[in-house]
């Protein structure tokens, strides 16, 4: 997973792509699954079994 403005799109959608909200979301998402796939192997879960309250 990569985070920031490292998208494939056309002119147009670059455009409404690149704005800061969307690479914030972009990069708490990839937090987000960095940590989840950080419990999941310390725990031996899956991810859907990872509870939202542990990262």
């Amino acid at each position: 997973m990569f985070a920031g403005r490292n998208i494939s799109a056309t002119d147009g959608a670059i455009a409404s792509a690149r704005v800061m909200g969307i690479c914030l979301q972009t990069g708490y998402a990839a937090g987000c699954l960095a940590a989840a796939t950080a419990l999941k192997l310390s725990m031996n879960d899956t991810i859907r079994q990872i509870q939202t309250e542990q990262l």
